[in-house]
């Protein structure tokens, strides 16, 4: 073993630590992304099913109020819940907005 030996060797278990430790962490980060992403997929399939509901309660309104009998009361009480819908629209849009324009992770390493 010449004058170096031991410190190559050391320097070589080292780097082998090290490399572990990184593969270790790029595929804990790649499970963690992973599952960001289904999050993310799942909120968009909630905000398109809240869209479509939301859309159908207003038509629903849109024709009770197209009756021509209601009382002023129930009026009030339809105008309310329109406003409601259209506000949980908004919001709803605002969420997908909010969760689209996040930047996609980097792909991990190979």
């Amino acid at each position: 073993m010449g004058i170096f030996g031991p410190t190559n060797r050391q320097i070589y278990d080292l780097l082998q630590t090290l490399t572990e430790k990184v593969k270790h962490m790029s595929q804990s980060v790649s499970v963690e992304l992973a599952t960001i992403q289904t999050a993310l997929d799942g909120i968009a399939t909630s905000n398109a099913a809240l869209s479509t509901d939301l859309v159908q309660i207003k038509d629903m309104i849109a024709q009770l109020q197209a009756g021509g009998s209601l009382s002023p009361a129930d009026q009030a009480s339809l105008d309310a819940i329109a406003a409601q819908v259209t506000q949980a629209q908004t919001d709803a849009q605002a969420n997908a907005d909010a969760a689209g324009a996040l930047v996609p992770p980097p792909a991990p390493p190979p």
